[in-house]
């Protein structure tokens, strides 16, 4: 009875996932229906960052986008200090950080640059998502795209959510029905995630 649960448990928790993976791919197919943005860098930079407190180092890129006037009336990239971010709307500064080794690339963007990218909406975001953000000269490939998308629902899903639940299941296994059973689906599930957080 206790594996059965168990199993029905895993079982949900992977549809959960399937159903991400299909909804990714719904998006995608049907990408040229959602809202697509043009803009252009006023500021950009390129950086690594370990956190507050270390941990995994992150690839990140932070772009501030403005129109082709304000663009135009540069002479040359500000620094971010000079800035009047009270200015700049919330979606036009932008943050990308894929993991150190993970398989999405950052776009190459430079100052001045026109960019496009398309906003993706969904009930699972806290707020509208950015895909596909690259320039004319260099356009994401379908491959980029795909995983800027899958990424934007993968991280929608609390990754510790699901750890927790088994955990917990696992725990209650052990010490209530005295098996240790449960722990191979839950490791199981924490390889899994943990390596989707590393290569996504």
């Amino acid at each position: 009875m206790i594996q059965k649960i168990t199993k029905i448990i895993f079982i949900i928790f992977i549809c959960f996932d399937l159903f991400l993976l299909t909804k990714a791919i719904v998006v995608y197919n049907n990408i040229e229906s959602s809202e697509k943005k043009t803009a252009w860098v006023a500021y950009c930079l390129y950086y690594k960052d370990t956190g507050r407190k270390g941990g995994f180092v992150t690839k990140k890129l932070r772009v501030i986008l403005t129109d082709n006037e304000k663009v135009t009336s540069l002479k040359q990239m500000p620094s971010i200090d000079s800035i009047d971010r009270d200015t700049i709307p919330p979606e036009n500064d932008v943050v990308f950080s894929p993991s150190l080794f993970s398989v999405r690339n950052l776009p190459y963007i430079d100052f001045k640059d026109k960019v496009s990218y398309y906003i993706i909406d969904d009930f699972l975001f806290d707020k509208p998502q950015i895909v596909g953000f690259s320039t004319e000269a260099s356009p994401k490939d379908k491959t980029q795209l795909f995983l800027d998308i899958y990424i934007c629902y993968i991280g929608a899903y609390l990754t510790i959510s699901p750890l927790a639940i088994f955990g917990l299941w696992a725990l209650i296994a052990e010490k209530i029905f005295k098996t240790s059973k449960a722990w191979s689906y839950f490791f199981i599930i924490f390889l899994y995630k943990m390596l989707l957080l590393f290569i996504l």
